[in-house]
């Protein structure tokens, strides 16, 4: 038992350790080449750029659930060893993740010659417009082969194998930075930056599809393996996982589509530099929350309620601290930093665009991150579900009309404003309830360690800006 226990534990630390590598050499990665593309494309070509990005955040949408699904069922199918099962399931949902993927690339181009114009003007020349139309379809072709990739990652999740799909991203992103840094200059930047990415992920793809067959050889993707029984199945669980996507789409990506449209693609690049703290953030604590899922869905199956209370409890109060140190350090130090990393121009408009998204970001990893992970182990997201989704449509209203008023500040305030009406004020008590603890016990044990942790850093914070 202490040995399956010391495994367990190694198996965990070991996960999280390669999904904070990875996500701390992509800020590396990110703090380095952002200032050269914003060069080389301008100001407002960056705009453009950030906002065919977030425009794919949207793809997620069509995910369905499912990869949630996936690592829930392969975490489980893993203890039969039934190689069968596995090879239904990772190929039912590759398949639909290509139909999707193929449904998004459409979409991308059948909007690419417009994106340019909506934008930018119509005085923009000819060159401009065929740039910007050939980087929008290379997008979905990228989108494509993330919804590819997504499966065979998910595999390698539901086996606890955070460690090897994590090492096929690093290796591609080094790759991808050495050419970025090489070949994106000159006139056509933008293009180049398209072309760049989107062989990236092919290459990321391709590792992640023979890792997958390493780490279960008898693994099989094949048409005939497609199994509608599976995907009732899939869906019978990933319907409420779908709801829950949706809303966090509205909640976190909708900011800079409804910046981009009422205000325009400067105000775009402002607040993405800013938002990219909250990106990040959110990154790091769910690189958390997710080892846990395929250990908590064991422990529910086996009926362990003692051991699933316990490991979830370490859970939230893990990614609850490490959101909290995050979000009260870049609250204070943000702005001073892009002020040094971008410039003066950047740091003036985001001041309190910070502050709102990390005070949003922090109780987000409370009421959000953490309880997902304790619902979808448990296969009971309904309740949560109708939650984020009255939170995200809050969040879009409120974005609308205080961005009217307020520009990119009052966007910011609604994230932080819908979050704690309704996300703060209702999951919690929904989670004690899951995991049968009095409310405040409950309390206590995940924010104790967070809290002490905030005030002590708003001292020391605090201290520092005092003396300087």
């Amino acid at each position: 038992m202490q040995k399956a226990e010391g495994t367990n534990t190694r198996s965990v630390l070991r996960s999280i350790a390669s999904n904070w590598l990875l996500l701390v050499l992509s800020a590396i990665v990110n703090l380095l080449i952002t200032p050269l593309v914003i060069d080389g494309l301008s100001s407002s070509y960056y705009g453009v750029w950030a906002f065919i990005n977030d425009l794919t955040a949207y793809s997620s949408l069509l995910y369905f659930g499912l990869g949630t699904a996936l690592v829930r069922y392969i975490s489980t199918a893993r203890q039969d060893d039934n190689g069968v099962v596995i090879s239904e399931l990772v190929s039912t949902v590759t398949l639909m993740y290509f139909g999707m993927g193929l449904f998004c690339l459409l979409g991308m181009s059948c909007i690419s010659p417009f994106v340019g114009p909506w934008l930018l003007g119509d005085d923009l020349s000819a060159t401009s417009r065929s740039m910007i139309q050939a980087a929008t379809v290379l997008i979905g072709v990228q989108v494509l082969l993330m919804f590819v990739g997504s499966a065979f990652a998910g595999m390698l999740h539901g086996y606890e194998r955070f460690d090897l799909a994590n090492a096929a991203g690093m290796s591609v992103l080094l790759l991808r930075t050495a050419a970025i840094y090489l070949f994106v200059q000159g006139d056509n930047a933008m293009l180049q930056l398209a072309v760049i990415t989107t062989c990236g992920e092919a290459l990321r793809v391709l590792l992640l599809c023979i890792l997958a067959h390493r780490v279960s050889p008898q693994l099989r993707i094949r048409l005939v393996n497609f199994s509608t029984n599976i995907l009732r199945k899939i869906f019978g669980f990933a319907g409420a996982a779908f709801v829950i996507q949706l809303a966090a789409r509205l909640i976190n990506y909708t900011d800079t589509v409804v910046i981009g449209l009422m205000i325009g693609a400067s105000a775009t690049a402002y607040y993405s530099i800013a938002a990219t703290f909250f990106v990040y953030g959110a990154q790091f604590s769910n690189s958390v929350t997710s080892v846990f899922m395929p250990r908590l869905a064991q422990q529910f199956r086996m009926n362990r309620v003692g051991e699933f209370r316990d490991t979830y409890i370490r859970c939230c109060s893990l990614a609850t601290l490490i959101g909290t140190y995050f979000a009260v350090s870049v609250a204070w130090l943000g702005v001073p930093f892009i002020r040094i990393w971008i410039g003066d121009e950047f740091a003036d408009e985001v001041g309190w665009v910070v502050i709102a998204l990390m005070v949003g970001y922090a109780a987000q990893v409370f009421y959000a991150q953490a309880p997902l992970v304790l619902f979808q182990a448990q296969g009971s997201l309904r309740g949560l579900a109708v939650i984020r989704i009255s939170e995200g449509v809050l969040n879009l209203a409120l974005s609308l009309v205080l961005g009217w008023f307020y520009g990119i500040n009052g966007v910011a305030t609604a994230t932080l404003v819908s979050g704690v009406l309704i996300g703060l004020g209702i999951t919690p008590y929904h989670s004690s309830r899951a995991v049968e603890l009095p409310f405040r016990t409950y309390l206590v044990q995940t924010l104790r360690h967070s809290l002490a942790c905030a005030v002590v850093l708003c001292v020391v914070y605090g201290g520092l800006m005092w003396f300087w």
